[in-house]
């Protein structure tokens, strides 16, 4: 299936763009991530779905991802046991469909931007991408990881069990879109001046 990325497909942020990984991206990717233990099939896969964004320089260069729905692909059979049974709280308790809910969701970006708004910005760019298929998204994080708790609190994740030091976190995708929607200042690509345009041709 033939793919598009259209100016109305990412965001531009003056230095980086956000948007879906390009062919040339995903090498970039398994590179940026390759201590994470992000293999080059697993990137081809979670591609595949469409469930990433990432920002890209207008060097090439990749300065962060949003991933989604990826635990099958990346976790360990041993963790995959307390994540499942998560997940199926989430889904009783809240009255979630397993078939909407992604299970998983992760964020890394370049050490310098972590004062900034880049992983809100990723969040919203990601968000944007799967919210037709996902309305909520599920993930964990260690219950001693006070900056990555705060991080995700920022962003709209909500513990919603916790259990043998691992906070279990959900994130409404309608509400967080909402949300994000009226804290971003979004910079929309510039598109060219029509009147010079006709300048340019006459």
């Amino acid at each position: 299936m033939s793919r598009f990325y259209s100016l109305e497909d990412a965001l531009d942020l003056g230095n980086s763009v956000i948007e879906k990984p390009r062919p040339g991206d995903l090498f970039s990717l398994a590179t940026f991530s390759k201590t994470l233990g992000f293999t080059d099939s697993m990137w081809r896969s979670i591609d595949r779905a469409g469930n990433v964004v990432c920002a890209r320089t207008r060097t090439g260069r990749i300065d962060g991802f949003y991933v989604a729905n990826h635990y099958a692909l990346h976790r360990e059979e041993h963790e995959m046991r307390g994540l499942r049974s998560a997940m199926n709280v989430l889904c009783n308790r809240f009255k979630v469909a397993p078939t909407s809910l992604a299970f998983g969701a992760q964020v890394v970006i370049s050490a310098e931007y972590r004062d900034s708004d880049l992983r809100l910005h990723l969040l919203r760019g990601l968000l944007r991408t799967v919210g037709l298929r996902y309305r909520h998204m599920f993930c964990d994080c260690r219950t001693d990881n006070a900056l990555e708790l705060a991080a995700l609190d920022r962003e709209g994740w909500r513990c919603f069990h916790e259990e043998d030091e691992t906070c279990y976190m959900m994130l409404d995708v309608a509400k967080t879109l909402r949300m994000l929607a009226s804290q971003l200042m979004l910079r929309i690509p510039n598109r060219p001046d029509e009147s010079s345009a006709r300048q340019t041709r006459a």
